[in-house]
């Protein structure tokens, strides 16, 4: 995994190739919007990788990657250019610059490119016969020799919620048995009050998605900081409508209307009109409830309808039918939907 600065001028071009090394575990560590800022960035953060897109205004890429090498001739920088391979060797060649991609990026162009950098090698192993030996002579055990070692590919990170912890933390896939995961949880996140059967949510890259994927603890163990849950089941990111069945982790008081009494619920799963919640209270078919929501420093009130019930082992769960009081309440609460599925895939970025 390499620690990476990308500097292209374009928003979107950043974005698309920030997800690419997401997905191939590299971390990006800082981004700039033109040459300039990129000359600045690399000195402030010291990357391992640069990314340089050539064609930006003011500074381009091959004069802001000159100024890199002229303080940093150690840097590795990968330029990333649209122009042929032939026009832009003699121009890299210039300054010493080894390494780059020719647009359209790919995966697989970066994963090459990053191979080559990390490595620090050419295109083409060149290799170098004694004096007394003739080049076709080489046997291939020689020329496998001249190969770096694959990198080791570390466990994929992975952004979890858990009710009894504020934010959403981070913590690193350790094994997988069928549907049970084996997860080693970051420093700093007390377990004391994670218990067996408690939901909850896990983000993670997959296969070039983003998968969210509810879950249900099935062992604890606080003194290595780690858990084994169980999948119950799993949705992609998909901006436009993962936030219409998100599954969470968060708990609330559900307050009774009739009875004005509070009991305290756990919400499993946010749906556009519905939410799906645990409890302990044996709540009726069609009492009318009421919750509220953490957002932006304010309390948001929710109302509805428990319209099913599922009774479980510990727990009974419950479908909540919800009900808007005018227009501007549903459209609150549907951008806090968006901006926790966001929150859960950003912080895969943070880890």
């Amino acid at each position: 995994m390499a620690k990476v600065l990308i500097v292209d001028d374009s928003s979107l071009a950043r974005k698309f190739l920030k997800r690419i090394l997401l997905k191939a575990n590299h971390e990006v560590i800082a981004e700039a919007e033109n040459g300039e800022k990129g000359i600045l960035e690399f000195k402030r953060v010291k990357p391992e990788i640069v990314t340089m897109d050539l064609d930006m205004p003011g500074i381009n890429g091959i004069e802001a990657s000159k100024r890199i090498l002229k303080d940093y001739p150690e840097a590795r920088i990968i330029i990333i250019s649209a122009h042929e391979k032939n026009d832009l060797m003699d121009e890299m060649d210039k300054y010493g610059l080894k390494h780059y991609i020719i647009k359209p990026v790919t995966d697989e162009n970066v994963r090459e490119a990053f191979q080559r950098a990390l490595w620090d090698v050419s295109d083409e192993v060149a290799i170098k016969a004694p004096d007394n030996v003739k080049a076709d002579n080489i046997s291939e055990a020689k020329v496998s020799e001249t190969k770096a070692p694959k990198a080791k590919v570390p466990e994929p990170k992975v952004s979890v919620c858990h009710h009894s912890v504020m934010n959403i933390f981070a913590a690193i896939k350790t094994g997988e048995e069928g549907k049970i995961l084996s997860l080693q949880i970051e420093k700093g996140i007390p377990l004391n009050d994670f218990m067996e059967e408690d939901p909850i949510v896990l983000g993670y890259e997959s296969n070039g998605l983003y998968i969210l994927s509810q879950c249900v603890i099935s062992n604890i163990d606080t003194a290595n900081k780690s858990l084994k849950v169980e999948i119950i089941n799993s949705n992609p990111f998909e901006a436009e409508t993962t936030y219409q069945n998100l599954p969470a982790s968060i708990y609330v008081d559900i307050r009774e209307i009739s009875t004005r009494k509070r009991h305290p619920a756990v919400i499993k799963i946010f749906k556009v009109n519905e939410i799906l919640f645990k409890s302990k209270v044996d709540f009726v078919n069609n009492a009318k409830v009421s919750f509220d929501i953490f957002y932006k420093n304010k309390l948001l009130p929710i109302d509805g309808k428990i319209i099913s019930k599922s009774p479980g082992k510990k727990n009974t769960e419950y479908i909540i039918k919800l009900e808007f009081d005018d227009y501007n309440t549903k459209k609150i609460y549907l951008t806090y939907l968006q901006e926790l599925a966001s929150d859960m895939e950003n912080s895969i970025q943070s880890i």
